[in-house]
């Protein structure tokens, strides 16, 4: 019995296996001479063998069949036709063709690459440079230049009303110091109603002549992501990389995928940089009536220098971009220091003042010494006015400290102190 049930689970799986086949035949609509022309010859010898045998292996059992017992005569008739004399060419072809999207210049656009999302400021950032690479057939660093020199022309009218804010700020610089002196010195000795009174007389004197500090951060913070979306644009363009991209360079850097084997990109970058910062041209000189401002001028003058070990590794793609954006802004402040140009645009001419008004510079050393005796001046203040405080408030709650002799209130003890 246990044979016989195991002959009849093999039986089975062989009629399961031929429905599959049958059924892999309808799907596919393959010529039934194709198929049989392979598949038939193989049952028939499936089928011989085991019929030429009594006995087959069942978890690794030896397992006895009757020899009465026929496989055939339990399978469907299978129907047999002529076999082909060339059968690969009436197969049908199963190899799929992937068809890659191509822009006007013959080269995969970035949506097939997985680049240029419609719903990221990165990937507007990448559709505007394939649409000024493929429209007018420049080469990506031109695209990367003309791209900048919109985006910088766009941003133009921050620059002006910058440059207008900062040279007002610098004409009333002797004024303001005035002011920012008073209410520090009221700040230092304690006297926090001089310091409310000063700090207020500050504000309705800037807003006389129409200037604020605030606005000097505006230009800042409107570069600040158009810079990452190009940084993260470029970057990614460059990872995957983009085919075209890897030629799309000139002289020594003709691949903008990667690094500059010279390190020249990185250095016009950080000295392009560096002329920007010193000129003013986006970060606007801050004005020195402190000693914190003051430094934040060397901090920021440092920045070049810092950066260069980390851009020296860039893609020469965003150095191109960094580069192009300094020189930009270059040539903006050039063109708003024509006269007629600053007539036009309503800035004003900037005022030399004495060195004796806006105060003179004491150097590092005594900068700080001046820095430490004011802080330590103005934490004695403040504990002094806490000690104040705690022993007004202590006075009121314990009795009165004893300064006479005797009580005049306890009549005994005048008389005993008359007769004393």
């Amino acid at each position: 019995m246990r044979g016989g049930n195991s002959f009849l689970v093999i039986l089975k799986n062989y009629k399961v296996q031929y429905s599959r086949i049958h059924f892999l035949r309808s799907s596919v609509n393959v010529k039934c001479k194709c198929l049989n022309a392979v598949i038939v010859p193989k049952a028939c010898h499936i089928i011989s063998r085991f019929e030429s045998s009594e006995a087959i292996f069942n978890n690794d059992k030896l397992l006895h069949l009757p020899k009465k017992v026929k496989i055939k005569d339990h399978l469907p008739d299978v129907p047999v036709v002529e076999q082909l004399t060339n059968p690969v060419s009436d197969l049908p072809d199963i190899i799929t063709e992937v068809v890659i999207p191509l822009n006007k210049l013959g080269e995969p656009t970035l949506q097939s690459l997985g680049l240029g999302s419609a719903y990221t400021p990165v990937g507007w950032v990448q559709r505007i440079l394939e649409f000024i690479h493929v429209n007018f057939n420049l080469p990506w660093w031109a695209s990367i230049s003309i791209c900048v020199v919109i985006v910088r022309l766009l941003m133009f009218p921050l620059v002006v009303k910058n440059q207008r804010n900062s040279i007002q700020m610098h004409n009333i610089m002797p004024q303001m110091q005035e002011i920012q002196m008073k209410m520090q010195n009221a700040k230092t000795y304690g006297n926090h109603m001089e310091a409310m009174k000063f700090g207020h007389e500050l504000a309705i004197f800037m807003k006389e002549n129409s200037v604020n500090p605030a606005k000097n951060v505006l230009l800042p913070l409107f570069q600040a992501p158009v810079f990452i979306s190009f940084f993260m644009a470029l970057r990614k363009m460059a990872s995957v990389p983009v085919e075209s991209m890897t030629r799309g360079g000139m002289l020594w850097f003709q691949d903008l995928t990667v690094m500059d084997e010279f390190y020249l990109l990185p250095l016009i970058t950080c000295t392009t940089l560096w002329i920007t910062l010193e000129v003013g041209a986006d970060f606007n000189k801050l004005p020195s009536s402190s000693v914190t401002s003051r430094y934040m001028i060397y901090v920021i003058k440092v920045i070049p220098i810092l950066v260069f070990p980390f851009i020296m590794h860039f893609p020469s793609g965003i150095c191109v971009y960094w580069a192009s954006t300094n020189m930009m802004s270059l040539i903006q402040v050039a063109f708003l220091k024509i006269p007629a140009v600053r007539k036009y645009y309503k800035i004003d001419i900037k005022k030399s003042h004495d060195k004796q008004l806006l105060g003179q510079k004491k150097g590092f050393v005594k900068d700080m010494k001046s820095v430490y005796s004011n802080f330590k001046f103005a934490k004695e203040i403040s504990e002094r006015e806490r000690l104040d405080e705690y022993s007004f408030r202590r006075a009121g709650r314990i009795p009165p400290t004893k300064t006479y002799k005797y009580n005049p209130t306890l009549k005994q003890s005048a008389i005993e102190a008359k007769k004393g």
